[in-house]
């Protein structure tokens, strides 16, 4: 799915979705036209990062969280 319809989903906005892509907490597939193509696995993280810095988690520590679900 697009980024438009992630933005929708997740009521997260692009800027912020960006953000997490260039910080690696999530890593999209691109299609041949270079536009963003995010899984539901995405959506699924972003959705857990969301929860998190509403919490006040710092972005290194959701980072390393992440990386500790996925290793």
């Amino acid at each position: 799915m697009r980024t438009g319809e992630v933005e929708k989903l997740t009521e997260v906005k692009e800027a912020n979705i960006k953000f997490y892509e260039r910080e690696g907490l999530i890593k999209p597939r691109r299609n041949e036209n270079g536009y963003r193509d995010f899984s539901d696995e995405d959506v699924k993280i972003i959705n857990r990062i969301k929860t998190l810095r509403m919490l006040d988690v710092p972005i290194p520590e959701i980072k390393n969280s992440l990386m500790e679900m996925f290793s």
